[in-house]
């Protein structure tokens, strides 16, 4: 799913649609397309038009075509996409990047239940998803599940979506 929705995003963007600038190299999970990314996001910063015209070219002056999956690859990014679902796939790639951070919060706090003081796994855990979305600051209630000894939690996402 996170490969199919980055290349939805990168190849709105080389149909031409703009880069939306809610969207940072770090919410690529493949290489290929962090890189696909990287470069479109630096030859908008030196004033090219980051399309699929100039990618190719730019990739293979930076050494890193192939890295990107090569010719075929880039050229495969526009298939079945149009620079007019740009608005839909860059939130798509934030939830699923934020929803990816909550998945490892909760997997640290899960694993600590029965080596760590349950208060202690509580405000971990607060401070992690707090920081993953300071948004929704106060929008996480907990509850422990088994009384004093914590056999897991609820997470309720009380925030605005």
């Amino acid at each position: 799913m996170d490969d199919q929705l980055e290349r939805n995003v990168l190849g709105c963007i080389l149909s031409g649609a703009d880069i939306p600038p809610i969207l940072d190299v770090g919410m690529f999970v493949s290489l290929r397309n962090r890189i696909v990314f990287k470069s479109l996001a630096a030859m908008k910063e030196q004033g090219n038009a980051p399309n699929l015209v100039t990618l190719t070219p730019y990739l293979q002056s930076i050494g890193k075509l192939d890295e990107a999956g090569g010719t075929s690859y880039v050229v495969a990014l526009t298939n079945d996409v149009f620079p007019s679902q740009i608005q839909y796939f860059p939130e798509m790639l934030v939830k699923r990047c934020r929803d990816r951070k909550y998945e490892t919060a909760i997997k640290l706090a899960v694993e600590n239940i029965g080596k760590e003081p349950t208060d202690w796994i509580i405000q971990d855990l607060q401070n992690r998803l707090e920081t993953q979305a300071p948004d929704r600051s106060g929008g996480f209630r907990f509850e422990r599940v088994g009384g004093m000894e914590v056999q897991g939690f609820i997470l309720a996402d009380t925030g605005p979506s």
